[in-house]
């Protein structure tokens, strides 16, 4: 097909349906509207240690093909994947850890798509240009994050390592209320699940879904205070910031399922 493959500096730099063809529907944080909101608000930007440089797979016309959401990163925050002890690692043998090259979402700990293709040559060509890139760079390594398996594959294939962590999920396995689910659960856990619940309840807590432009400013404001502090709590800063909350949640929810 003459791919070929190049670099831009920012998710801007391509039109949001050109880029959002590349990537399922479904999942919105590859999405080109999510992307350069975390850009274009500071929150995923060189100052903070995320310089986009996203990779894009084109054929001879000129077509974008296939994307991948690619940051120079000069450290590990903002991954939820650990790798400190490698960097750590590398500095007492003397060698530079960062900056590394990240293919993964900013901040979300959800796996999805990584590699965004169109068609197989162009998700073949994604995976082979990937580490190639942090090799002609002579980078420590390149990352791929909370990657869907497609795309796993066609990494390993590459050469890349395989490293696995573990996540907890809910799943709704059919049951049709909330007794059946407590039902399946042990003496012991079904009797502190019913007081956890039973002190919610008694300290008057209720819960309201709202679309994002139901929200006014004071709400949006509220929302980010909240979430400042889940962090504050833990001595860190958090990742994304007032702007990024005001804007991009005030417009009206869209509908995935």
């Amino acid at each position: 097909m003459g791919l070929r493959v190049r670099q831009v500096e920012r998710a801007a730099a391509l039109p949001a349906a050109v880029w959002n063809r590349c990537f399922p529907e479904s999942y919105p944080f590859t999405r080109h509207e999510f992307l350069c909101a975390l850009e274009t608000h500071g929150c995923a930007a060189p100052d903070t240690g995320w310089s986009p440089c996203h990779t894009v797979v084109e054929d001879a016309a000129g077509d974008v093909r296939g994307i991948a959401p690619l940051y120079l990163k000069s450290h590990s925050y903002g991954e939820f994947v650990f790798d400190f002890s490698w960097a750590e690692a590398s500095q007492r043998l003397g060698r530079r850890y960062y900056p590394k090259l990240l293919c993964a979402v900013p901040f979300t700990p959800c796996t999805g798509p990584r590699l965004g293709a169109r068609e197989p040559a162009a998700h073949a060509a994604l995976a082979a240009a990937l580490p190639a890139l942090a090799r002609d760079r002579r980078l420590s390594s390149f990352h791929a994050l909370f990657a869907r398996d497609e795309d796993l594959e066609a990494l390993l294939g590459q050469g890349c390592v395989e490293r696995n962590d573990v996540q907890f999920h809910w799943r709704n396995q059919g049951y049709p209320d909330f007794a059946a689910f407590l039902a399946r659960l042990s003496s012991e856990k079904r009797k502190k699940l019913l007081r956890e619940r039973r002190r919610v309840a008694e300290a008057g807590l209720r819960f309201r879904v709202c679309a994002g432009d139901e929200l006014d400013t004071a709400a949006w404001e509220r929302v980010y205070a909240l979430y400042t502090n889940t962090y504050e709590e833990r001595g860190q800063a958090p990742y994304l910031n007032l702007d990024f909350f005001s804007t991009t949640g005030k417009p009206p929810a869209r509908r995935l399922d």
